[in-house]
Parts: structure tokens; sequence; C-alpha cells
């Protein structure tokens, strides 16, 4: 570690001490449960209300408030999921300390939240920054709003909470595909959806390709697939188009 390094980490541990034995604290409240203080400088003004946390802020491009967790809430728990509202558009980044570490990292990323009345949910990655500081004691989210640029506005949280896997994002519905019949032990008419489509497959039940057909056709045109050779149960034709895939289910009787 060169000397700018080890003088810019003894700055900034001296500046978390003095940061929060100084600045102005708010101590846990309904709206965030798994936390156990909020604290800030001149520049942030935190407020309990309604079960939530507001923070007014007008501060400079260097500035951040500190959440205050006790180690063992976020151990297992490394995903950190915030409702936030805000009266502008915001970017929110969070770094971490154990009081004498500091680290941050490109992989927790910013989260951005666009002005409005309605909460929104962010979800921040932690599990990298977690594996870098001491999980003692208290561990210090160091919360920046627009970093790097001055920010003035009222930020509001409802809830801070931390789980053990990120969100599961839901799965796009596939657009319905046109065949007939749906029920059949012979043949089905399936409408091509697009034009330069290249290939119809049929899958069973259990995600098993049972029958493959080419297409020339082009979009509005009326394929008809031969089933006679599937056995009776539960099928699903899928055409793959140019942007999405198109499906629907058959049955064979």
């Amino acid at each position: 570690m060169n000397f700018q390094m080890k003088l810019t980490f003894k700055i900034s541990v001296l500046f978390l001490s003095l940061f929060i034995i100084g600045s102005k604290c708010l101590a846990n409240s309904n709206a965030t449960e798994n936390v156990s203080n909020w604290y800030g400088n001149g520049s942030f003004n935190f407020a309990a209300a309604d079960n939530q946390i507001l923070v007014s802020v007008d501060k400079n491009p260097w500035e951040s408030f500190t959440v205050v967790v006790k180690a063992n809430e976020i151990v297992d728990n490394p995903f950190l999921y915030l409702s936030v509202k805000s009266t502008e558009n915001v970017a929110i980044r969070i770094d971490l300390s154990d009081g004498t570490n500091f680290v941050s990292d490109a992989k927790s990323g910013v989260q951005n939240v666009s002005a409005s009345l309605e909460y929104g949910r962010i979800v921040f990655d932690l599990r990298d920054l977690i594996s870098r500081v001491n999980l003692v004691d208290n561990v210090y989210l160091i919360v920046y709003l627009n970093p790097g640029k001055k920010f003035q506005g009222s930020v509001a949280f409802s809830d801070v909470s931390f789980k053990a896997a990120a969100p599961v994002q839901p799965q796009p519905e596939q657009p319905r595909l046109n065949l007939y019949p749906t029920v059949t032990n012979s043949f089905t008419n399936v409408e091509i959806p697009e034009d330069h489509c290249k290939v119809l497959k049929v899958y069973d039940a259990n995600g098993h390709v049972k029958a493959v057909y080419p297409i020339n056709q082009q979009k509005g045109s009326i394929l008809k697939v031969q089933l006679e050779n599937l056995a009776q149960g539960n099928y699903f034709i899928r055409i793959d188009g140019n942007s999405k895939a198109f499906s629907n289910q058959l049955i064979v009787n």
C-alpha cells in the first residue's frame, strides 16, 4: 500500500469515528426495525413518522449518511432491500464499513430512484462487500445520494431489510400461438406468427423435444403439423420468432 492510499485510509477511519461521535442521530424506528441508528451531519435531517424514515437533504458532492446495522443481521442475509421514494430523481450507492475498514465495489452498483409519491423497491447485493469486513459487532452502511454530486430534496424509507436471496425476476409470458384443433389424435393447424420463422418444435410435458418441423411459410400462413406418432398426453408447440417466442398447449388423445 503506497503512502497516498495509507493516508486516505487513515483519514477515512478518522472521519467515520468523528462523524458518528459528532453527528445527529435518529434511533431505531418501527419502519426500519432491522437497523440500530441513522447518523448524518448538518446536511441531513432525519425524522420518523407514519412508519417511515424521512431524510431531508441539502448536501455537497462528497457527503453521505450512515445506517448502523448489527453484524448478525447481515452475515447470512447479504441482500439489502430498500423501499424508497424521493421528491427528486436520485442515484443511491451503498458502501460498507466495520469501523476500521471501508469497502466499496462496483458489483453492489448504483440504484436509480425516480421522483415519485409512491414507494419503489431497490435491492443491493452486498456479498462481496461483506466478505471484506469484520462481522463482529456493528456494520455501517455508508449511503451516498447522487454520489459525487450535490443533492437537495427529501428521500423516504419505509423498509430496510436483509434477505438471504435476491428477488426472483418474473418471466415474461410468451405470446399465445394460434392453433386448431387443440385436442386431436392426428394433426393440428398452426398459424405462423411472424415472417422469417425457421422451425416449429413440439415438447412433451417434461420439456423434451418430440418433433421438429421446418417452416417455409410467411406470417399468417397455416402449417399443418402431423401428430400421429405421438403418444397420448399433453404437449406444447413453440415457434421462436425474431424477438420473442410463441407457444400454446396441445392435447393428443
